[in-house]
């Protein structure tokens, strides 16, 4: 007779290869150093400069009227806070070698349990978001005439707020899953913290699965992919043969913009090849046996989703600088005046005592 699965055996007990295999434990050993150390820092850093950036130009330019400005604002807001809490949920792996091993762990299971999920809740919301602006675009381009009666400024900023509000409900209860509790462990002759699951998790561990396992990672996130990875060559399709015949569409009426659609476009099929894996990948351990968070394959899932994540979230900053004269133009005026007021020195006059 076989033993029924418990959350307690899917969360922490949960057999993994890899633990097993020292060689491949030193090998992500050395993964976990260059990637959570160095990259993610990295490409953080890039991404909250850039989407800080992005927010700032694009705010400028017509945030509360301009559909496509108001989803790009709400997916810049969600990969800044992605780039937050990266790093910070990173962190552990190189302060595991500058702390000793006693407030180290501690420090660990706080971070875990406190900056992954919110990390979590901001990477698949960015997932959400490529997938209604691929739709937004989607009906720009095929419809043009009518986009202004259809995806009104209303419309789009209560679907950018429906989009947060979906993720952070469904992802609330994970909030409760773990506690954290002080257990004896004789090698260290002391008390070291150890993630357990709570009781509401364990009473509804089969409803939370569920829902975040089956409903959430393939109704949410996966109808999300399947939208962008639709809608998005049809839209650069229909891109290109409206491109090619331009000089048509001269009705002032019609609210197509091909540079808008070309951007839009480019950032959507780059979310999408990096997504795309790791939702199928999630979806996939979600609806088989599970992964416990203390396994290997679950730091390298984690790594990998969130250097992926951090990538992401950089580029888009790069495509609008790179395709939009306009944002590029804003982008280097304001970096001039900035420039400016480093180096204005003030006058004697203007030196005032407050």
């Amino acid at each position: 007779m076989v033993a029924e699965t418990t959350p307690t055996d899917i969360l922490i007990d949960t057999e993994d290869p890899l633990d097993n295999d020292l060689e491949l434990g030193r090998a992500l050993s050395a993964v976990d150093l260059i990637f959570s150390s160095v990259l993610i820092h990295v490409f953080s850093v890039v991404g909250l400069v850039g989407n800080s950036i992005n927010i700032l130009i694009l705010s400028r330019y017509n945030i509360t009227t301009d559909s496509s400005n108001i989803l790009l604002v709400s997916l810049s807001v969600s990969d800044f806070l992605f780039c937050f809490s990266a790093p910070i949920s990173h962190s552990t792996s190189f302060l595991s070698r500058l702390m000793p091993i006693l407030p180290y762990l501690k420090l660990d299971k706080l971070i875990f349990q406190n900056f992954e999920l919110f990390g979590r809740i901001a990477y698949c919301t960015s997932i959400t978001l490529v997938g209604v602006i691929s739709l937004e675009r989607f009906v720009v381009v095929y419809f043009p005439f009518r986009a202004s009666e259809i995806l009104t400024p209303f419309r789009v900023k209560v679907a950018a707020f429906i989009v947060y509000v979906i993720n952070i409900a469904l992802f609330s209860p994970l909030f409760n899953m773990l506690k954290m509790e002080m257990q004896y462990v004789e090698d260290y002759d002391d008390y070291l913290p150890v993630l357990l699951p709570t009781d509401f998790y364990v009473n509804n561990y089969k409803t939370i699965t569920l829902t975040l396992g089956v409903f959430y990672n393939n109704v949410i996130l996966g109808s999300s992919i399947l939208v962008t990875l639709i809608l998005t060559p049809a839209t650069a399709i229909k891109l290109w043969f409206i491109i090619s015949i331009r000089s048509q569409l001269t009705s002032q009426r019609c609210r197509f913009e091909p540079q808008v659609a070309k951007i839009l476009v480019t950032v959507c099929t780059i979310n999408l090849i990096i997504y795309a894996p790791f939702v199928a990948y999630d979806s996939a351990l979600n609806l088989m046996s599970g992964y416990s968070l203390d396994s290997n394959s679950f730091r390298l899932y984690l790594i990998i989703t969130d250097f992926s994540g951090t990538i992401s979230a950089s580029v888009n900053f790069l495509v609008y600088v790179t395709m939009s004269k306009k944002f590029r133009n804003s982008y280097t005026k304001l970096v001039r005046n900035c420039c400016t007021r480093l180096n204005h020195k003030p006058h004697i006059e203007d030196r005032r005592l407050f």
